[in-house]
């Protein structure tokens, strides 16, 4: 199911692709996800360029402060039950110790590896800058010539919602890029679509 707008053929192909990655009991039972243009999500926001003209944006990086914190309060939880039953006997022929020893140290583990693949993925952009050329999203260019259109697209996530910035190129290829860090405090994801709606020509 999804959110419908004014289709246009750059929306079909972003809704056919969104419905594909859908099972049959998502698309019976699921919330729905939403497609919007990124000049109807922008709304009334402006965008105010630089003295380069360039809009520049950068990621919030509160999401991961919060799931430091909480990785940290975990460890600190581990390691307090760890101490308390260090001494305790056998439970049933195994060794609670032992249980939370192999937790503690396959935790930061676990964090690290996760934290490193979100840093290395290149569809979790750090920065965006828009101007009178393209999108630069990174170190990857896109010149307005090569982009038909733009969306956002909104997914459920647990009781939160997933954000993905989806540039349609004029090869009809579809760029997907993960805006979630871009919208948890201030107006940062209305600035880049308001960026996008005043810069890209004949839109």
């Amino acid at each position: 199911m999804s959110a419908i707008f004014p289709n246009t053929p750059a929306y079909d192909l972003v809704a056919e692709a969104e419905r594909k990655k859908q099972n049959w009991f998502q698309q019976k039972f699921g919330r729905a996800f939403s497609i919007k243009s990124t000049t109807q999500y922008a709304g009334m926001t402006r965008a105010t360029a630089d003295e380069s003209g360039n809009v520049v944006v950068k990621k919030s990086y509160g999401t991961e402060i919060i799931s430091l914190v909480v990785f940290l309060l975990f460890i600190a939880i581990m390691l307090f039950n760890f101490i308390s039953i260090s001494n305790s006997t056998s439970l049933s022929g195994i060794n609670p110790p032992s249980i939370f020893f192999v937790a503690v140290m396959a935790a930061p583990i676990i964090f690290l590896v996760n934290f490193l693949y979100a840093r290395k993925d290149k569809s979790r952009p750090k920065i965006i800058t828009i101007n009178k050329q393209g999108i630069f999203i990174n170190d990857e260019s896109i010149p307005w010539a090569e982009i038909r259109q733009t969306f956002i697209v909104e997914k459920p996530k647990g009781k939160s919602v997933s954000k993905r910035l989806v540039i349609v190129t004029s090869t009809d290829t579809l760029l997907y890029y993960n805006l979630d860090g871009f919208s948890l405090w201030g107006n940062s994801l209305l600035t880049v679509c308001a960026a996008i709606r005043d810069f890209q020509p004949n839109k």
